[in-house]
């Protein structure tokens, strides 16, 4: 693996993926790569679970990785990847949580549970969105703008403490692409 986003899904993320792969670090795996790869839920459970996860067996086919869960185990990749760099999404709290609130968040309500349930994986990646994202990160409290303006503002400060300058780049999309 070449490059990882640390940055959480809804800060240009998806725009990131198509960047990386215009410009050389494709393919690049992204929350929606798990839809199509109903084995990579489990696998991020166990990942969840369990630190010491197989991170060249699950990213075999991609060479960049953004978005969620990826975002949330850059601290195992730093160690795990060392000559990979890293790309730290930012985007201004306000809007990230609104974006968020209207769009991914509320994709589990939007799904009326009849569909879920003929559709196995679609279930699937909602629980293990609940577990790694709302429950996980969020800690079931995603409806409390300020407590996770905390978890947002912290998962930035972390981030940039733990990777090495000469491995991060901060970037916002409104920058273009000059920067990657």
């Amino acid at each position: 693996m070449k490059v990882f986003g640390a940055g959480f899904g809804r800060t240009g993320t998806m725009s990131l993926k198509i960047a990386l792969e215009k410009l050389g670090f494709g393919p690049c795996y992204h929350m929606k790569e798990i839809v199509p790869r109903p084995s990579h839920i489990k696998r991020w459970y166990d990942i969840s679970n369990d630190s010491s996860a197989k991170w060249n067996e699950l990213l075999i086919d991609f060479n960049s990785g953004v978005d969620y869960p990826i975002c949330l185990f850059y601290k195992d990749l730093l160690d795990t990847f060392p000559n990979a760099k890293f790309i730290l999404t930012l985007r201004d709290f306000d809007s990230w949580y609104n974006s968020t609130l209207n769009t991914v968040y509320k994709v589990p309500t939007m799904l009326p549970a009849w569909f879920r349930k003929i559709i196995p994986p679609v279930q699937k990646l909602i629980l293990m969105q609940n577990k790694l994202i709302w429950c996980g990160l969020f800690n079931n409290q995603f409806g409390n703008k300020e407590y996770v303006r905390l978890v947002y503002n912290n998962h930035i400060d972390n981030v940039k403490k733990t990777i090495p300058n000469n491995r991060l780049l901060l970037y916002s999309v409104s920058e273009g692409w000059a920067p990657l």
